[in-house]
């Protein structure tokens, strides 16, 4: 890699650091959190130093939540606390050094679609996308929030680019091992993104040619064995201690409920009525029940709603489809606050998203078609994306896919700009344009 390609990547992610914390400053002031409510990492956090325990932090009275807690993944509990034990709980420093993180994490991002975008489509391409993440509300708006959104973010388009590098090589069993062992932490970080595994995996085979059935079983056998590798102890644990199997966290039951319970018609309000942090009623049922009971109880009321009126099920998950491609504009989770956005930012953030699927969509219309490798990039948010559908959407469930389709819009105008050129010059070169995107051996620009 040239020395201007280096110090182009540096700035580009000093640029992004500024930016976030910049926006932190600005808004709720460096050092103070952005959760508004949400403080399950906290707390949790908090009663892992007290205790030893990854506890339930939804259960409010400490004495009642000693027991072990699946509903969380253990990584970024782990840095939460990590930053609590260094400077303390909730202090100043302790949150100014988690916000630095996030702005890291997803100015790091931007700087992996860039190189992301430059591998499929070459140097205009690139920078397109890095400067997309850069600007992108969805990475910006939650670098105050206590959450694992942005490590999530970096994590996801990480897997991206290994996957791609992965292909530059031969498939040895070694490196196919690594990558397994990769895609398990970054399911131990959060495990929405396994949705997009398969995909992942099956990209390097698809780029290279290798699709004999000795050649994918071996890889795809060898990335699952490591994955398994990764999360086994985990999952032991969570056996052992909360006594039942679960991959990474247990808490689809509570989220397949938020989606199904009688407030997502615009009765009411979901999170106020449902969920044990925020409704006093829930709060005493949980503790009453512990976690595991009270999962399995959402559960049960979520299957049991469904049952009664499939039909209404599925209008929900149709709506929720919509919510996460268009940037939550009929948002179902909570409809009194979030179907009308008040502000001008929220409106923004919302039309900034909505806009960049329309964009994709429109540049590949003119492409004339989706070539290959955009396939599978589009594929992997679309798997990432029905898991929100089937339970519920909130606008901060996009932000981990934000690079992804940045990427894709990059790539999308680079083709369609080649399209346009190729039909001013020679109708027969529009077709050999879009395909370069899809052979390897002839990508746009030097390879990294």
């Amino acid at each position: 890699m040239r020395r201007s390609t280096v110090a182009g990547l540096f700035l580009l992610f000093t640029a992004g650091v500024l930016l976030r914390l910049g926006y932190c400053h600005f808004t709720r002031g460096l050092g103070q959190p952005g959760t508004e409510g949400f403080r399950e990492y906290v707390v949790a956090a908090q009663r892992l130093l007290d205790t030893g325990v990854l506890s339930s932090p939804l259960i409010a009275q400490p004495e009642a939540a000693r027991a072990p807690s699946d509903l969380l993944p253990p990584v970024y509990v782990g840095v939460v606390a990590a930053a609590f034990k260094l400077w303390g709980v909730e202090t100043f420093a302790a949150i100014l050094a988690l916000q630095v993180l996030n702005a890291a994490a997803t100015s790091l991002a931007a700087v992996l679609a860039l190189l992301i975008g430059r591998k499929l489509a070459g140097e205009c391409a690139g920078w397109i996308a890095g400067l997309v993440v850069l600007l992108h509300p969805g990475t910006i708006g939650y670098t105050n929030y206590i959450w694992d959104t942005a490590l999530f973010t970096l994590a996801a388009t990480w897997t991206v680019w290994l996957s791609l590098r992965l292909a530059d090589g031969p498939l040895s069993g070694r490196r196919c091992l690594w990558f397994g062992l990769a895609l398990g932490a970054v399911a131990l970080l959060n495990p929405a993104w396994t949705a997009a595994y398969p995909l992942l995996v099956l990209w390097p085979l698809a780029r290279r040619g290798e699709w004999s059935r000795p050649k994918v079983a071996r890889a795809v056998g060898l990335a699952v064995v490591g994955w398994a590798l990764a999360i086994a102890p985990w999952t032991t644990r969570n056996y052992v201690q909360v006594g039942e199997w679960s991959y990474i966290r247990g808490g689809l039951g509570l989220e397949l409920w938020l989606g199904a319970c009688p407030e997502v018609d615009g009765v009411g309000r979901v999170y106020e009525n449902r969920f044990p942090s925020f409704s006093d009623a829930e709060q005493r049922r949980i503790t009453a029940m512990g976690e595991r009971a009270y999962v399995r109880e959402c559960q049960a009321r979520a299957w049991a709603a469904i049952q009664a009126d499939p039909w209404r099920y599925l209008r929900l998950c149709a709506w929720r489809a919509v919510d996460f491609w268009g940037g939550t504009i009929f948002t179902h989770t909570d409809p009194g606050r979030n179907r009308w956005p008040q502000g001008l930012v929220r409106a923004g953030v919302m039309a900034w998203m909505a806009a960049e699927v329309g964009a994709i969509g429109v540049l590949l219309w003119i492409v004339g078609g989706i070539p290959r490798d955009l396939r599978w990039l589009l594929g992997m948010v679309a798997l990432f994306s029905v898991l929100y559908c089937l339970t519920h959407v909130e606008l901060r469930f996009r932000a981990p896919v934000a690079p992804l389709l940045a990427v894709l819009v990059a790539c999308s105008a680079v083709l369609a700009q080649q399209r346009r050129r190729a039909v001013k010059t020679s109708p027969t070169t529009v077709s050999a344009a879009a395909s370069r995107i899809s052979q390897p051996q002839c990508m746009m620009g030097r390879q990294v």
